[in-house]
């Protein structure tokens, strides 16, 4: 290492640069090492070593410096010494003696780096390309003679090509870079040059270089000018499909893909890709009908991962993937690195594309065979954000990445650290000690704007209350909450110091849910000030769910007050939600005081008393409360009426729907309406027995089963969801049948439509049955047999004759004359000849 330091300095200042871009390139051989490049980036930067370099040399210099690692640029410094490099030779005295090369190498290091060109550098650089082309004799070469044959690869005008191209694609790279660039250079007049001359240049062009000009036109936004440039490029690559290997063919679709005026051109290119993903990889039995026979297929070999990555995201983007590309969806991703992986995951994430559980198998097994010690936030993010979605757990994959991001020096506090952090804990992962030490030591709130530090408070509020909740942990030797308490504390502070005024409704939102008193305070000092509590019942809301302190219960009750409920009652148009999270303030709160002049209030009025759903919104509520009087009897009274009545009983059962019993167009609305009257007791006190109520029930329990057939590999039931909704609707009609307030036929054909769609029974289920065993006489052998087949939650000690259902299905088997397993598959065989 000496020696090449002593070289260094004894060579000509004019060789140095040369010196150091042949060792930059064996960089990974491990030739140098860091002390060697910080003293020689020190060597040039020298103000009289840096004087004597000529403006080659100088690119040269930048040229050197791109190719260094970034954690190298960081030590050097070496983002100062460009910006040096950029002001003393980017200007009239030094431009006109660079050519198009070392002007590449000027560009490549701005948008390699991030180091922006400033508005007059661009305009110099632009008008030197400029000069380049126009004096070149590339156009003359073609115009003169469009006969002869394209040049061969050493000729004067193919280097010329090439040097024409990497500008062009340059100059695309650094607009896209710099967003700020974008107009300055589509609108110079070097690229007004190559769009006036586009055909012509094509035609001179390998398909490598007619990618990388497709590239710079899409990226420059020179596809969607009056021109038609899609039209040309079609044409000439067209004529030219044959030449393309897989890498420019791949990367001509993934840019058409992204472009709606390139439809043409990707459906020429979709063809020739169709045809080497059958060729090349098995079990693709099913054909496109877009593919045709007389595609040559030539001697293609395999996609790499990120040909694969390009085409599928292609194909996903334009909505084109076929049943055929699944086995190739399924085979590239063993070839992927994590970014193409990444890339390709949030895209099926973002359309929605639905995924099997052997992608998400090869997905996980792809992640842990990954070198992740490079990985950045964004990839980490892209991983959590899919854990998330495809509800994948995979703690190992999850601890590799968190050492890889908290070791590896990738580390930034910004939006998406933000993210990464809120979909962890959504995943319910918690060893984050290490992670959060990292976010303590980057904080930076300057760094993020008040919606993300809003986000970021929220997420580890999550992270503290669980630990709170652990109580196996002993937070005095955790380490890490401590962590949290200094995070807390510092974001805290910042959040107290935000004008509320300026913040929008979902962050208003979530600092409903912060759990703190001095932020809560605020917040609603703040809603108080605005004279917005109408419009903040779901911040008030969240705010009664997470808090217990007596103040805070007063400021609420205390707006509550300045609530009138003839503001929702005197509306011909209320908002539901709004009035739901009113009712349930009230009930959370236990304002009693507020309840009763609701419902004096609703019947002075009459106002909504023909809403269905605003008077059992207010019984609801009454039910929480355990309150009942004359006047929720006259609500109770009038909410019957409607349920029973014709009109309302339609929006149930509405024939055109396909839509379960549990899926009623009004949310939980059935289920809330047989609590509610089996909760407050209403036949209890009632001389009328309203068999009305029971023949509505029933038709609309008939009427919904009658509607869901059970359809072959759909079941209608089919989630944890909406089995836990609906055996609660069960319970409390079995309820209301124990009470006599029913009929016992609406439950049982409610069980029996449960048992067709589920194939299963559960413990309420079995629960409701063992209130009545009577039951049992109305449903068929095959329901009997489910019912007495049930294995859940026994004891090694479990007898059938202790279960009373048990006991019941077994004896009503013996009437059958069924009294052991062998008499009841005879039994059951001559039911079978009795129906064949």
């Amino acid at each position: 290492m000496q020696t090449l330091k002593s070289s260094i300095k004894k060579s000509k200042i004019g060789k140095v640069p040369q010196i150091g871009l042949r060792l930059v390139n064996k960089l990974h051989d491990g030739h140098t090492s860091d002390k060697f490049w910080i003293d020689y980036i020190d060597y040039v930067r020298n103000r009289e070593n840096f004087k004597k370099l000529s403006p080659h040399s100088k690119c040269l210099l930048t040229c050197v410096i791109t190719k260094l690692d970034r954690n190298l640029v960081k030590k050097t410094r070496s983002d100062e010494l460009l910006v040096s490099i950029y002001s003393d030779i980017i200007n009239g005295r030094s431009a006109p003696f660079l050519n198009l090369e070392l002007l590449n190498m000027i560009l490549v290091s701005s948008y390699t780096l991030g180091i922006p060109l400033s508005s007059q550098q661009l305009e110099t650089i632009l008008d030197s390309v400029h000069q380049h082309i126009s004096t070149s004799n590339l156009f003359k070469h073609y115009n003169s003679d469009k006969n002869s044959d394209s040049p061969n690869e050493t000729s004067p005008v193919r280097i010329g090509i090439e040097a024409i191209v990497s500008i062009l694609h340059s100059l695309a790279t650094l607009a896209r870079r710099f967003p700020l660039h974008l107009g300055r250079v589509r609108d110079s007049a070097a690229v007004d040059l190559f769009v006036l001359n586009l055909e012509s240049f094509l035609k001179l062009l390998n398909p490598r270089e007619f990618s990388l000009v497709l590239f710079s036109f899409h990226n420059l936004n020179l596809i969607n000018n009056n021109r038609n440039p899609e039209n040309v490029f079609y044409r000439v690559g067209s004529e030219i499909l044959d030449t393309f290997d897989n890498q420019t063919i791949s990367t001509v679709f993934h840019i058409s893909a992204n472009n709606r005026k390139l439809q043409e051109l990707f459906k020429l290119f979709k063809k020739r890709i169709d045809s080497i993903i059958l060729n090349n990889y098995p079990n693709t039995s099913i054909h496109s009908d877009t593919i045709t026979d007389t595609i040559s297929h030539g001697n293609s070999v395999k996609f790499t991962g990120r040909e694969s990555c390009n085409i599928l995201c292609g194909l996903i983007k334009t909505g084109t993937l076929e049943d055929f590309h699944k086995s190739f969806l399924a085979q590239s991703i063993s070839d992927m690195n994590l970014q193409e992986l990444c890339n390709l995951c949030s895209l099926l994430i973002s359309k929605k594309y639905p995924v099997d559980l052997n992608f998400k198998t090869l997905f996980v097994n792809k992640l842990q065979n990954l070198d992740l010690s490079g990985s950045v936030v964004l990839d980490f993010l892209s991983v959590s954000n899919c854990f998330h979605e495809w509800e994948i757990e995979n703690h190992t994959v999850l601890d590799r990445l968190i050492l890889a991001i908290t070791t590896n020096g990738n580390f930034v506090f910004n939006q998406k650290s933000i993210l990464l952090l809120h979909y962890l804990t959504r995943l319910n992962y918690s060893n984050l000690n290490s992670l959060l030490a990292l976010f303590l030591d980057k904080f930076r709130s300057n760094h993020v704007n008040s919606s993300q530090l809003i986000l970021f408070y929220n997420s580890i509020m999550n992270i503290y209350s669980v630990k709170l909740s652990d109580k196996g942990l002993d937070l005095g030797k955790d380490s890490g909450f401590e962590v949290i308490l200094k995070l807390l504390s510092r974001v805290e502070s910042e959040i107290l110091g935000f004008d509320f005024n300026k913040l929008g409704k979902i962050d208003l939102f979530t600092l409903g849910k912060s759990r703190n008193i001095l932020i809560t305070k605020k917040l609603l000092k703040h809603i108080h000030d605005t004279e917005s509590v109408i419009d903040n019942l779901d911040i008030i809301y969240a705010i009664t769910k997470t808090t217990d302190s007596p103040d805070l219960c007063s400021t609420i009750n205390s707006l509550l007050a300045t609530i009138d409920p003839l503001h929702f009652l005197n509306s011909n148009y209320i908002k539901v939600k709004d009035f739901t999270n009113y009712l349930n303030i009230v009930s959370t709160l236990r304002n009693l005081e507020l309840l009763k002049q609701l419902t004096q209030t609703t019947l002075d009025t009459g106002n909504h008393l023909n809403n269905f759903i605003i008077l059992l919104a207010i019984l609801n509520c009454c039910k929480k409360l355990h309150y009942f009087d004359s006047n929720v009897k006259v609500l109770m009274s009038k909410l019957v009426y409607l349920f029973s009545h014709t009109r309302y009983l339609k929006d149930y059962t509405n024939s055109n729907t396909k839509a379960s019993l549990l899926s009623t167009n009004f949310d939980n609305s059935l289920d809330d309406f047989l609590s509610v009257l089996y909760h407050l007791d209403y036949f209890a006190s009632s001389s009328n027995y309203d068999k009305q109520l029971t023949q509505s029930l029933q038709n609309y329990i008939k009427n919904t089963v009658n509607n869901n057939k059970f359809v072959e590999n759909r079941k209608v039931v089919n989630c944890k969801n909406e089995f836990a909704n609906f055996e609660s609707v069960l319970f409390s009609l079995s309820a209301l049948v124990f009470n006599a307030v029913l009929s016992s036929s609406a439950l049982v054909i409610h069980i029996k439509y449960y048992l067709s769609q589920s194939g299963t029974i559960s413990p309420t289920v079995l629960k409701c049955l063992s209130m009545n065993s009577g039951y049992l006489d109305l449903f068929t052998l095959e329901e009997l047999r489910l019912i007495d087949s049930i294995e859940f939650e026994r004891r090694s000690n479990y007898k059938k004759e202790e279960n009373s259902v048990q006991t019941s299905v077994f004896s009503i088997l013996g009437k059958m004359g069924i009294k052991s397993v062998p008499e009841e598959q005879v039994f059951d065989y001559y039911i079978d000849l009795l129906i064949k």
